[in-house]
């Protein structure tokens, strides 16, 4: 699900991915995940500030490593295919926990009616990624508790999430594939010739060893996250589920704003 708007310009589209930071949940208040916050987190305020034409945000609320990654890939071949030039776009990818998964939500689509798909449909209370993409994102902190008693509460995240935080959620495992795919996107974006920046929502990823530090093209992904820095210069803006306000959003943006034109990335 994303969130479009243009203005006049002649400047390139600014396409952004990742997590519930990047889709600015609880900018509009406490536990907010309406499609509107994507209009008020982050990206949108950087869109404005590079002069972007046009900001597209498909980032998705609990959305893992993997799927940022791929969706971006596929989004952006999905508009190159209608004729948009790539060379024109700046994309800004938001990297998440390193523990996190999907998995497959067919069976539970599979349980609901017309009429519960139609009004679990932006239903705060129910993770739209089940609707949206047939998948379902665990993480640790984040069983679900589905609503109109469609399930019962925890019975089938508890079971998935013990298994994967001991052999899956590991740092051996999971900072080498972050490594690869941060690599593989990065490759993808250059032969596309697309202007990029990668930042850190809530992850930074200190102990890497296969990424290049120096890359201007990343924003200081082995130390800083943009949690991390709302939480330490704005913690009233801090919301009920760990969010902010537009408040550091905006100040990020204009962080990034500057550090792009300094780079020249």
């Amino acid at each position: 699900m994303s969130i479009t708007y243009n203005h006049n310009s002649n400047m390139e589209t600014l396409y952004t991915n990742g997590d519930s930071f990047v889709f600015g949940m609880e900018c509009l208040g406490a536990n907010s995940k309406q499609l509107e916050n994507k209009n008020h987190s982050f990206p949108a305020h950087l869109a404005k500030l590079l002069n972007c034409s046009r900001y597209i945000n498909n980032a998705h609320n609990g959305a893992t490593n993997e799927f940022i990654f791929r969706k971006t890939m596929l989004d952006l071949m999905s508009f190159e295919q209608q004729g948009h030039d790539l060379s024109k776009f700046f994309v800004l990818i938001g990297i998440t926990s390193l523990q996190r998964t999907e998995v497959d939500a067919g069976f539970i689509l599979s349980t609901l009616s017309p009429w519960d798909k139609e009004n679990l449909i932006n239903n705060d209370e129910f993770p739209q990624e089940i609707i949206d993409y047939n998948t379902i994102f665990l993480n640790p902190g984040c069983a679900f508790q589905f609503s109109k008693n469609l399930f019962s509460p925890k019975i089938f995240t508890k079971n998935i999430t013990q298994f994967v935080g001991q052999y899956l959620w590991t740092e051996p495992v999971q900072l080498e594939a972050q490594e690869a795919r941060i690599i593989a996107l990065q490759q993808f974006f250059k032969y596309k010739k697309i202007k990029h920046l990668f930042v850190n929502t809530v992850c930074p990823l200190e102990r890497t060893v296969h990424l290049d530090l120096t890359d201007p093209y990343f924003y200081k992904i082995n130390s800083d996250s943009f949690y991390n820095f709302a939480f330490t210069n704005y913690p009233e803006e801090r919301q009920i589920k760990n969010h902010f306000t537009p408040l550091p959003h905006k100040e990020y943006a204009t962080i990034l704003a500057d550090y792009i034109k300094n780079n020249e990335v």
